[in-house]
């Protein structure tokens, strides 16, 4: 389902945070919806994603490599499939920018022994951004975690996979 590369550079132009919701999207992420609508990536699996549910079964064994990422992931798909157009997830943290600058190498490379929640959502984000299922912004109070095209095109694999086991199943 390789589809024309959204530019990155629309990556946080026209942006707009619901706190509401809570979501996050901008000009690439409606992109990414025009180009891969929700409804067509998640297909069967969307009412069950919508209720919380069946989310693992798309995201364990990412790219990332890591359970912490595949539950940001999972958060994703979550509001994502509520939403109706792909959107990112935001956290409210102190210093947005400087968050940020941490996440630019592992966070368990830097002599943290004891894990706790937030040792964990930063090793989480820095797995998912690096294995490239993720975008990283700051803005204002709060840090950005948006789908990329790359995720997207893992989702509809991963549902597309899981609809063929049940045709052959059901045949």
């Amino acid at each position: 389902m390789k589809q024309k590369q959204i530019p990155l550079k629309l990556f946080g132009k026209d942006s707009v945070i619901n706190e509401k919701l809570p979501s996050y999207t901008d000009s690439y992420l409606k992109k990414l919806t025009n180009q891969y609508p929700v409804a067509e990536i998640l297909g069967d699996k969307l009412k069950e994603i919508k209720q919380g549910k069946g989310l693992d079964s798309i995201t364990i064994g990412s790219p990332a490599q890591n359970s912490e990422a595949e539950h940001i992931l999972n958060e994703i798909l979550f509001l994502s499939a509520n939403n109706g157009n792909w959107v990112g997830r935001f956290y409210d943290v102190t210093n947005a920018k400087q968050y940020l600058d941490l996440l630019k190498t592992n966070p368990e490379a830097r002599g943290f022994f004891q894990h706790d929640s937030e040792l964990d959502r930063k090793v989480g984000l820095y797995k998912a951004r690096e294995s490239g299922l993720v975008l990283l912004a700051a803005e204002h109070k709060f840090l950005i975690a948006a789908p990329t095209q790359k995720f997207i095109e893992y989702c509809a694999k991963k549902t597309m996979e899981e609809r063929k086991w049940v045709i052959l199943f059901f045949q």
